[in-house]
């Protein structure tokens, strides 16, 4: 007789300016970026998804100077602009989110060393950040790194961990923060 998988315990938390990097990620850990339907409030919708194959840091931006090295701004990024006037395209790359206010991410891995021997986290974000992750050397991942960390479509684990943060994350309902736009100070 199979058993059932083990309850997932989820740590809930708000995260806004005071909330900052490095976060040690180990192999394995699977990270979700979630965003609600803006007006509709529906279902929440994944933006994407990290299934990290070595251990790593994440990082939190939530002001400009907090960025890493490399990030090309776009002028309807920096306050102050005109969106309108700008034909530039804006600087995109598989390792890092632009994460809005009332975007939620959730993180899930393997810690034995914690009682449920499981970390899983669901953050709610109250203002726009750059979530980012760095390799433990400091250094920016290659293209080809960032792009092999997507989850195994034949990795059933992970796949169970996917199902119930969805699960999770549609069961709280509408974040209380929501914003249309991204944008840091």
């Amino acid at each position: 007789m199979v058993s059932p998988p083990p309850k997932i315990q989820w740590t809930l938390g708000p995260v806004d300016s005071s909330f900052g990097g490095p976060f040690p990620l180990f192999a394995g850990d699977l990270l979700i970026h979630f965003r609600t339907a803006f007006p509709g409030l529906g279902q929440p919708t994944i933006c994407d998804m990290w299934q990290m194959n070595r251990g790593s840091q994440l990082w939190f931006a939530h002001r400009k100077e907090l960025v890493p090295p490399g990030f090309q701004w776009h002028r309807s990024e920096v306050e102050g602009s005109n969106p309108e006037t700008e034909d530039d395209e804006v600087m995109q790359a598989p390792h890092f989110w632009r994460v809005r206010a009332g975007d939620r991410l959730t993180l899930i891995g393997e810690r034995p060393y914690l009682e449920a021997g499981m970390c899983s986290m669901i953050l709610e974000f109250r203002e726009s950040a750059l979530v980012y992750w760095l390799r433990q050397d400091g250094q920016m991942p290659t293209p080809e790194e960032a792009l092999s960390a997507s989850p195994s479509p034949n990795d059933s684990l992970r796949l169970d961990w996917a199902r119930r943060a969805v699960s999770k994350v549609t069961a709280l309902g509408p974040p209380r923060t929501l914003a249309t736009d991204w944008r840091l100070c």
